[in-house]
């Protein structure tokens, strides 16, 4: 069991900054809907991409959430590399995540069979400015970790947990009995909220970040969008006031749409992005506003690539002819790389996976921890496919189409970090 005295003597710094990384110069496609491949033509709300930095007795740590689809294997490495060469943060104590809004512009990557980005679309026009957009967002996360790194002062960390109904499992049974793309009230998902407030030690409180398990998908607008999560960062910052800086950090949502999916317009009265972003806002400053930091370091980290057998990639709907000429080829199928990730800060273990985590995994691992204090962060360092559960995989469907991983998930990713968790 840790020392929870030494814990309140270990000296515990950090800084918080955002940077508004908002693409207003089209053409620039929008990710997540592949059936979508317009530019977008306007602007709801803005992006950022939002940092936190730790520094504990010599050890830095931080945490980068950015307002994207996902960022793949390559950009983060690229990334990473930057971060480290620039600041001497070590890597593996670099947690850098999506938080999977699908209204955020397709980012420019080499064709890479597999990995979710537009680039590999045939007579993509718009190469030239996604090279453009992708190093400037480069250049913003570097520059925004710097920002952060300057904002670092004395601070106590302290959490908490609510509850949320925005999500629900989308595994739904087609009148065939296949399994897809629907609503599946029985199935599982995470409605747990957790939520960590950072103060000074005069008490102002510096940040608020908050997790939740569910896709970026209330919207399928063309127009730019952080969806419910983006805006629900903004609605806490303006809301709590004060100049703080709250950092989604996207869960454990493989299998978990909203509530309110896919509304083409923002003032539909039934339901959107600005009327989830709300009800989760709220929930967030509800409980952040019953926690008392009180927990200063120290900070822990680690990382691990775990391989897993590798799946030939089916195709996304059945009609795509770059990845559908794909599933002739008989060559043999590489193993898919995990990135596995774990930071401790104080008593709050932040625990990270590439990829898109399916809610069973997140609940697996959070429930066998030996630390209650967890943030579950899917699309974290990494983009590896569909990570599906055990109870899943085997049912087919929509995600098991899009994955690239034969089987062992579950596994993969409960064991490694409970395997980090025993040593921090």
């Amino acid at each position: 069991m840790p020392d929870t005295h030494q814990h309140l003597q270990t000296p515990l710094s950090a800084g918080a900054a955002m940077i508004n990384t908002t693409p207003h110069e089209p053409p620039i496609p929008l990710a997540g809907f592949y059936v979508r491949q317009s530019p977008f033509d306007g602007v709801h709300d803005d992006l950022y991409a939002r940092a936190i930095a730790f520094e504990s007795e010599g050890e830095e740590a931080v945490i980068i959430s950015v307002d994207i689809c996902a960022l793949t294997d390559p950009f983060r490495a690229d990334v990473t590399g930057r971060i480290s060469a620039k600041y001497s943060v070590p890597k593996e104590n670099i947690l850098l995540s999506a938080t999977h809004t699908h209204g955020g512009p397709a980012l420019y990557e080499p064709p890479n069979p597999g990995v979710m980005n537009t680039s590999w679309l045939r007579g993509n026009p718009f190469g030239e400015k996604q090279k453009k957009y992708t190093e400037e967002l480069k250049e913003k996360i570097v520059s925004v970790i710097g920002e952060a790194r300057k904002n670092c002062a004395p601070v106590r960390i302290g959490f908490g947990a609510g509850s949320s109904p925005i999500g629900i499992n989308r595994r739904a049974l087609t009148s065939e009995g296949d399994v897809w793309l629907g609503v599946n009230p029985e199935g599982p998902s995470d409605s747990e909220v957790p939520v960590v407030r950072i103060d000074s030690e005069s008490g102002k409180t510096l940040a608020i970040l908050f997790n939740y398990g569910c896709h970026g998908t209330s919207m399928r607008s063309d127009q730019i969008t952080g969806d419910w999560c983006g805006i629900a960062s903004q609605y806490i910052e303006e809301k709590w006031g004060g100049g703080i800086i709250a950092p989604f950090l996207q869960g454990a949502g493989g299998d978990v749409n909203p509530i309110y999916n896919e509304k083409k317009e923002f003032d539909d009265r039934t339901g959107g992005a600005d009327v989830l972003a709300k009800m989760l806002g709220e929930e967030v400053i509800g409980t952040a506003r019953g926690i008392i930091p009180r927990y200063n370091g120290p900070v822990l980290a680690f990382q691990r690539t775990v391989a897993l057998p590798g799946k030939r990639y089916m195709g996304l709907l059945g009609f795509d002819p770059h990845y559908d000429d794909m599933t002739e080829d008989t060559s043999p199928v590489p193993d898919t790389l995990l990135t596995m990730s774990a930071l401790k800060v104080g008593d709050v273990m932040f625990a990270g996976s590439s990829g898109e985590i399916f809610s069973e995994i997140g609940m697996d691992f959070k429930r066998k921890s030996p630390n209650k204090n967890v943030m579950f962060i899917g699309l974290c360092n990494g983009y590896s496919s569909y990570v599906l559960s055990d109870a899943e995989i085997n049912r087919g469907g929509y995600e098991y189409n899009a994955t690239i991983i034969r089987e062992g998930g579950q596994a993969a990713v409960v064991d490694t970090l409970l395997g980090f968790a025993a040593e921090m």
